[in-house]
């Protein structure tokens, strides 16, 4: 199976910025590449993943702003 991720625009990959989301979609490309999946994540620029050999995850990096997430804004900040 061909399987795309997107990942979240919150921060670069490996950068800890995205917390769980982060966490999750690495390690489920991770799980379903060595499962024989071939696995591809589209991130922000400047993200890591782990690609233990020429079959784990692909990585396409991608340029653009980074958002900042809404739970560290103040109440009446404009979104």
């Amino acid at each position: 199976m061909r399987i795309v991720f997107l990942s979240t625009s919150v921060g670069p990959l490996g950068s800890g910025i995205g917390g769980g989301v982060e966490l999750t979609l690495r390690t489920l490309a991770h799980g379903l590449s060595l499962r024989g999946h071939h696995v591809t994540v589209v991130a922000p620029r400047g993200s890591v993943i782990d690609r233990a050999d020429a079959d784990g995850p692909r990585l396409i990096e991608v340029d653009g702003e980074m958002h900042v997430p809404s739970q560290t804004l103040a109440r009446s900040a404009e979104l």
